[in-house]
């Protein structure tokens, strides 16, 4: 199972990225996480936007719910950060979508630096770029 974070859905219309996203889609099913949800609606632009967005991302992946295992597993992710002297090199919603990807085991797909931070902290985060840093700026 993946989950394909929102840095990675707003460059979907480049040639590159999109191949890639439709061959691991091919292969594995979509998860979400209330973060990415949560992302989605904010950058709808009208009401009939945010509802045919989100409920058709929620028809078609797994909701991997937040629960308080999620919250140790951010909290412990956060506090490595800083321990390790990156303490704001990751953003809280990045921290929160590393975290449910860690709790349900899940490979993160994602064109964010920030989730090579937590990746270095975090060893059981399975984080890939989708494609290389800096060719779908």
């Amino acid at each position: 199972m993946i989950l394909i974070d929102n840095s990675v859905w707003q460059r979907v219309g480049k040639e590159s990225v999109g191949q890639t996203v439709a061959k691991f889609i091919e292969k594995d099913s979509l998860a979400t996480c209330l973060q990415v949800e949560l992302e989605r609606g904010y950058s709808a632009r009208s009401p009939q936007e945010y509802h045919q967005q989100i409920e058709a991302a929620r028809a078609a992946m797994v909701f991997l719910a937040p629960d308080s295992e999620t919250a140790d597993i951010a909290l412990r992710m956060q506090a490595a950060l800083f321990d390790s002297g990156k303490g704001r090199a990751a953003g809280v919603a990045d921290i929160q979508i590393a975290a449910a990807c860690v709790r349900h085991g899940v490979l993160l797909i994602h064109y964010d630096h920030d989730f090579e931070y937590l990746a270095s902290v975090e060893p059981a985060l399975r984080a890939q770029w989708v494609v290389e840093p800096g060719t779908a700026d």
